[in-house]
């Protein structure tokens, strides 16, 4: 009984809110590491797979959207529910310890 309650939580709009959200963390972190490490790169078009070629973005277009991005994922983050639970490796599940990273990198994008 204990398993069907927490697979009904799982389902809740919520708790894939919170999901989604450090989806999005995780996705502007690496996109960040790319940007601080290489500068210009790819990035409007980068995840075309029909385009062989995307065009390069400068660095400043780009920061300027991963703090976007991550203004609204941080948005989206509801410590009140559950997200991964245990198959989260980083934070098994811990809202607010998602919300406290991802600020720790709009504060690092900040300083920039």
């Amino acid at each position: 009984r204990q398993i069907a309650s927490e697979n009904a939580s799982l389902s809740e709009p919520e708790v894939v809110k919170n999901k989604l959200a450090i989806v999005e963390i995780l996705e502007v972190y690496t996109w960040y590491i790319l940007e601080t490490t290489f500068g210009n790169i790819p990035y409007k078009e980068a995840l075309d797979i029909d385009n062989v070629f995307p065009v390069y973005d400068d660095n400043l277009s780009i920061h300027k959207d991963l703090v976007s991005r991550l203004k609204g994922a941080v948005g989206n983050l509801n410590v009140a529910k559950s997200s991964f639970g245990s198959a989260d490796i980083i934070y098994n599940g811990d809202v607010a310890k998602w919300k406290r990273f991802a600020n720790t990198i709009r504060l690092k994008l900040g300083l920039m």
